[in-house]
């Protein structure tokens, strides 16, 4: 969603909250994840006169929050079936998670193994990510708003756009194993069209050619580095991908491309985990901390 920030600093000196923490001043220490977003810390910082204190990585704080949901909460994750309605299955997988690999999908993509409450690695990322999406979306399409987009994406066609298997081929691709539904080329159809034929594209293919060419880039990588790590479980953790759309697309397409050996699960509470870490590292006592 897009802000006013000059309106909503201007609501939000006429608070209550505002006149609180400026009596408080400058002894109120906030912890944060570090990262990228300066803007939005400097923003609170000077509207509410508080400290803000870097302490953490973001992914320290997400994977550590992740292992304190897993152990104390029922409904960690969930997972969604690869075809039909989108209804989530939840669980929490207690001592059986590690080893996993964490996708954390924001600007772009990052790929982690972790061992561990305290024990990870990055294997490696991408820079087509939820900002390329995004970015591409405003360039292309008349969308204002990525949930709408996303929405959308669920009655989209792409074939209007994309080059499939079947295209190519009238059918499946047996010899190799590729179903006819399978993208050989994102947006290879508009290569040859005309203006007025450009003009005709629905907004809603579009999002669906460019959800679909992120999550299958994102698979990709992330099938290739499960392979080589030995790994079975990978967790899906970003904004805007939280859609059924996607999640759904990327349950079948990995179910296909591992032939069911890599599972695709999601976290329930994905928007906060970074926060959640954070007040982890920071509040818990250092032995409960060190037990999850």
């Amino acid at each position: 969603m897009n802000v006013n920030y000059t309106q909503l600093k201007t609501f939000l000196s006429n608070t209550r909250l505002k006149v609180k923490l400026k009596q408080v001043g400058k002894s109120l220490l906030v912890p944060s994840t570090s990262g990228y977003n300066d803007f939005y810390l400097n923003f609170l910082q000077d509207t509410f006169n508080f400290q803000i204190k870097k302490a953490h990585s973001f992914f320290a704080c997400a994977i550590l929050a992740i292992a304190f949901l897993n152990r104390n909460t029922p409904d960690c994750f969930f997972d969604l079936p690869a075809e039909g309605k989108p209804k989530p299955r939840f669980f929490s997988k207690k001592a059986d998670l590690y080893p996993y690999m964490l996708v954390t999908i924001r600007s772009g993509i990052v790929f982690l193994r972790v061992d561990g409450p305290k024990n990870f690695k990055i294997l490696d990322g991408s820079n087509i990510g939820a900002s390329t999406y995004l970015g591409l979306l405003k360039l292309l399409t008349s969308y204002k708003y990525p949930e709408e987009a996303l929405r959308d994406a669920n009655i989209g066609d792409n074939s209007t756009v994309d080059l499939s298997v079947g295209d190519i081929y009238g059918g499946d691709y047996l010899a190799i194993g590729l179903a006819s539904h399978v993208i050989a080329s994102t947006f290879c159809k508009v290569r040859g069209k005309r203006k007025n034929e450009l003009e005709r594209i629905k907004d809603c293919d579009i999002s669906k050619s460019l959800l679909s060419a992120v999550t299958g880039n994102m698979l990709q990588i992330g099938y290739l580095l499960a392979t080589l790590e030995n790994l079975s479980t990978m967790v899906l953790m970003g904004p805007y991908f939280d859609a059924p759309t996607f999640m759904q697309m990327g349950t079948a397409t990995m179910a296909g491309m591992s032939k069911g050996k890599i599972s695709l699960i999601f976290l329930k509470h994905s928007s906060y985990l970074g926060s959640l870490g954070v007040y982890l590292n920071n509040y818990l006592q250092k032995d409960r901390a060190n037990s999850l």
